[in-house]
């Protein structure tokens, strides 16, 4: 069986074709470099991390990613040792990576085994993300439902309101739901917010849950929007919600999450200024390049292009992401922008808000 070492060094050879041009790449020096390649040393997550910034391909990275789990962490040894923050710190690392499965696998392993809840919620509600992402919304249903059954058991009501949050966020992606649904569901989920008094302990919990409340009820009102005009009215009231949940939070990723869904609403509501701020906003975040992020802000800027009637440049930023997306195994996006590209194959150009 070949070794971390032996696959590392291959891939420099085909990316870098030398050490000294690795090591600059990293940024570090090429005694540093032999030292890494000797096999001599444990590599550590952090190090990897920084190994595999230096690749610009993903299949590279992809088989370094794996020789390093196959010898510093096995999966047996994860779930037998990583407590449930390592073990969600370890699937948003293989996400990140572009192995959804591999981190699908990972989180439901352990939460199969964890016997305290409050863990097992946790990585139920990141299996559920998962799933999401994976497209596959009738599982992230079915352990949205486990987690709110048992929510309900315990009489967690902090658990309650984020099985509820999931579920509305979850049903957003369903194809042929009605947006009535969606807001009945939406509605659910306020209303015990509204009701539910958290203590101080857990003030922020909640107020990060209301916040993620707030960017979905905005995304039910774009989903309407693909089918039925809405007024600008219902925009401005949607565009409040996200000033709210800004200023009411400190979650830093929601912030980022924000911004995007900012200017979504800006673009259906036909404000070019407006959504161009909220990008510009963006691109200066801690978070723009992380995770999904970088697919996220495209697939904004072609919409943004479609409605500066600049659609051949919309359709060829799509056509990049389709296939950046096929790539890297991730579904979730291509879906979305495969279909925004099929509708402009169509000429079937999005909606713009009507003054009501």
């Amino acid at each position: 069986m070949e070794t971390f070492g032996t696959i590392l060094r291959a891939a420099v050879l085909k990316e870098h074709t030398t050490d000294v041009k690795f090591a600059a790449a990293l940024g570090v020096t090429a005694g540093r470099v032999s030292q890494i390649l000797s096999g001599n040393e444990r590599i550590s997550r952090r190090v990897l991390a920084g190994l595999l910034k230096a690749f610009t391909k993903s299949k590279l990275r992809k088989e370094i990613r794996d020789a390093w789990i196959l010898e510093y962490m096995p999966l047996q040894y994860a779930l037998d040792s990583l407590g449930t923050e390592d073990a969600g710190e370890q699937a948003s690392f293989l996400l990140k990576d572009h192995q959804p499965h591999q981190a699908l696998d990972l989180v439901e392993s352990r939460r199969a085994r964890t016997p305290d809840c409050s863990d097992w919620h946790e990585l139920s509600r990141v299996a559920a993300e998962i799933n999401k992402r994976l497209v596959r919304p009738a599982a992230a249903l079915r352990i949205v439902s486990e987690m709110e059954q048992r929510a309900r058991c315990e009489g967690n009501q902090v658990h309650i309101l984020e099985a509820l949050r999931l579920k509305c966020h979850v049903s957003i992606d369903v194809s042929g739901i009605r947006p009535l649904c969606l807001s009945q569901l939406h509605e659910d989920a306020l209303r015990y917010a509204e009701t539910y008094k958290p203590q101080a302990a857990l003030r922020n919990q909640w107020q990060k849950t209301r916040s993620e409340l707030a960017r979905d009820g905005a995304m039910i009102l774009l989903k309407a929007h693909e089918f039925q005009d809405i007024s600008i009215e219902l925009f401005k009231k949607a565009l409040s919600g996200i000033g709210w949940a800004r200023s009411n939070s400190k979650d830093e990723t929601g912030h980022a999450r924000g911004l995007l869904v900012r200017a979504k609403v800006e673009i259906a509501a036909g404000h070019i200024g407006n959504a161009n701020e909220a990008l510009d906003e963006i691109a200066g975040h801690p978070c723009a390049g992380e995770g999904d992020f970088p697919q996220r802000i495209r697939i904004v800027k072609a919409r943004l292009a479609i409605l500066s009637d600049k659609c051949p440049k919309a359709m060829a930023l799509l056509e990049s992401i389709c296939a950046q997306c096929l790539e890297n195994e991730d579904p979730y996006y291509h879906r979305i922008a495969d279909q925004l590209l099929a509708r402009l194959t169509l000429g079937h150009l999005p909606r713009i808000a009507v003054q009501k």
